[in-house]
């Protein structure tokens, strides 16, 4: 006979465990909506010149505000970013010039147009800030364009976009998106961000999400304006690592958490003199997404 004891057993095991809860991880725009995103940079950098070493380190606080202009039924929409207010703090030998450039950045206004796959297809305004922060000197615009370009400002909202893969998302559930990191003059670092789905809070429906990622570099192209040229060597993404916490009913992030190392050697010619630069940055980025703007009293 079967005892008391094994009958339990049976019936326990017939009875179906409930599937492991899905959430929906994508980014949702309502026409109309307004939100904002609070940005803490801190930047702790070393440059070494032909054996000569520069430190700079850097502290920016930028706040942006969101309008949804356009939200149509396949999830694409047309956003507008608008620059309230900037505040940077440059340190031991960075030069004060870069405080008056960022401090420029207020009032700039961007249009923004997302896909249904949360891809970036239009960003207008970079002319116009060009143009505020040169006074329409041509030669100061061609600089300012090769050491600041469209895709460094792009960079933030892509970002913040690849965190949500737009679908349905298991617990421990792993996937990718890709982002860029410019390094202005120095080239730029193409990333493959890989997600993770921690956990979800079941009464506000948060996800935790973890981040890792690998980077390949690719110096910059010729530029004719600069007399920096970048001849050889690479750059490496190291110690990366980033947490992000994302609102799936109302469909955006609430804020994340990330830093990076990155440590490179590069050979490069300036005013046809080689030299070689060794580089190491440490940066970290706190971001959240907010209701109101948080300068406000």
């Amino acid at each position: 006979m079967i005892s008391r004891l094994a009958w339990s057993m049976v019936l326990f095991l017939a009875i179906p465990l409930p599937a492991t809860a899905q959430v929906k991880l994508a980014w949702t725009f309502k026409q109309g909506e307004r939100f904002f995103v609070e940005e803490v940079v801190k930047v702790r950098q070393t440059i070494k010149i032909s054996g000569t070493e520069n430190r700079q380190d850097l502290d920016q606080t930028r706040v942006s505000r969101f309008m949804v202009l356009k939200a149509n039924a396949d999830g694409s929409a047309v956003l507008e970013q608008k620059i309230e207010a900037v505040k940077v703090k440059v340190s031991a030998e960075g030069p004060d010039a870069d405080t008056k450039v960022l401090g420029q950045f207020v009032g700039a206004t961007f249009l923004i147009g997302i896909d249904s796959k949360r891809n970036i297809t239009r960003f207008d305004g970079y002319e116009q800030l060009i143009k505020k922060i040169v006074k329409d000197n041509p030669v100061n615009a061609k600089l300012v364009r090769a050491l600041m370009t469209e895709e460094s400002l792009k960079a933030g909202m892509q970002d913040m976009l690849a965190v949500a893969p737009n679908q349905e998302v298991k617990p421990d559930k792993t996937w990718t998106g890709k982002t860029t990191l410019p390094l202005g003059p120095l080239g730029t670092l193409a990333l493959v961000n890989t997600y993770k789905l921690v956990a979800v809070a079941e009464a506000s429906k948060e996800a935790k999400i973890t981040m890792t990622a690998k980077a390949s570099y690719t110096p910059p192209a010729a530029n004719q304006e600069l007399s920096l040229k970048v001849a050889g060597g690479d750059i490496r993404l190291e110690k990366v690592a980033g947490t992000f916490f994302f609102d799936a009913v109302r469909g955006r992030l609430s804020r994340s958490e990330s830093s990076h190392t990155l440590e490179g050697t590069l050979k490069i010619t300036t005013r046809d003199t080689p030299v070689e630069v060794e580089l190491h940055q440490e940066q970290s980025l706190k971001r959240r997404v907010l209701e109101k703007n948080p300068l406000e009293k």
